[in-house]
């Protein structure tokens, strides 16, 4: 398997939810852009079962509101060798911490990994949703 580290983006839909905004202190809109960084670490069963994972992804969203909204997000998980992986864990971010959910697939187009998430993230403030893509090419020291 490879490293899935490397670049993301997406979009958050935040419902009624509205993070404060670092930039200009304005409200922001129900749906705001994310970019950001992945980063893991995975451990390898030796009789070929799933992965398991410790991931962590650095996000700044609602750069096109002229807003800086930045989170960090810890979690625990399961990758099957289909591309199909889960984690639970907690999110950070101005406002406190919250409880995040997250599920999605690897697709491996060409020697690149194309990862498509999907994360839920319940607060004080409410609930929002993170749909969030990014890539991963293989190293020449990776197997």
């Amino acid at each position: 398997m490879r490293s899935m580290a490397g670049p993301r983006l997406g979009v958050t839909y935040l419902g009624s939810y509205r993070p404060p905004n670092l930039l200009t202190g304005t409200k922001l809109s129900s749906v705001m852009t994310q970019f950001g960084w992945h980063s893991e670490q995975a451990v390898f069963p030796f009789n070929g079962g799933p992965t398991l994972v410790v991931e962590e992804t650095l996000l700044i969203g609602g750069v096109e509101q002229r807003a800086l909204v930045p989170s960090v997000t810890f979690l625990v998980g399961v990758r099957a060798r289909s591309g199909w992986e889960f984690g639970l864990g907690p999110n950070l971010a101005l406002d406190g911490a919250a409880l995040a959910f997250a599920g999605g697939k690897s697709f491996n187009v060409g020697g690149v990994s194309i990862p498509v998430d999907l994360a839920v993230v319940s607060s004080q403030g409410g609930m929002r949703t993170t749909l969030l893509l990014g890539y991963a090419v293989q190293t020449p020291n990776e197997e």
